[in-house]
């Protein structure tokens, strides 16, 4: 094996985990809930300039759709990109910290690309917490603000 292919497991292991957190939270917030997916491509629509005003915003900015908190001192943001199914999820809690960044094929329900744009913290500890998190999302019935 060359070295260019040895790498560290605990950050594959966090890089797997944050990718799957990310899409289990696109897939539980717009691909299970049709009426969060409405508003979401309404929001493209406007910014866009694809509305009834014919209004085009010139710097269109990410918006939040979402935020969770999972336990008192940790959140989870899905934030929308201004690029049709690109989003950012970012994850924070007093042990860690993480942003995704998720390219979301939502006819295919799959991850097109996704990336790991920042982490600080322990990996150890994220990874738990991720694993966690994912176990308890179907349960708390996440909608667009």
């Amino acid at each position: 094996m060359t070295s260019s292919w040895k790498t560290d497991t605990k950050r594959d292991m966090l890089t797997y985990r944050f990718i799957e957190l990310s899409a289990s939270l696109i897939e539980n917030i717009l691909v299970d809930d049709e009426n969060d997916m409405r508003k979401y491509k309404e929001w493209l629509t406007f910014i866009s300039g694809n509305n009834s005003e014919a209004i085009k915003m010139n710097d269109p900015q990410p918006a939040l759709l979402s935020e969770v908190n999972p336990t008192k001192d940790s959140s989870v943001k899905l934030i929308a990109l201004p690029n049709d199914s690109n989003f950012v999820i970012e994850c924070k809690t007093p042990v860690f910290s993480a942003t995704v960044s998720v390219i979301y094929d939502f006819d295919r329900y799959d991850i097109n690309a996704a990336t790991i744009l920042a982490f600080d913290g322990d990996m150890v500890m994220s990874i738990s917490w991720a694993e966690d998190f994912m176990s308890k999302l179907d349960e708390m019935r996440l909608h667009i603000k």
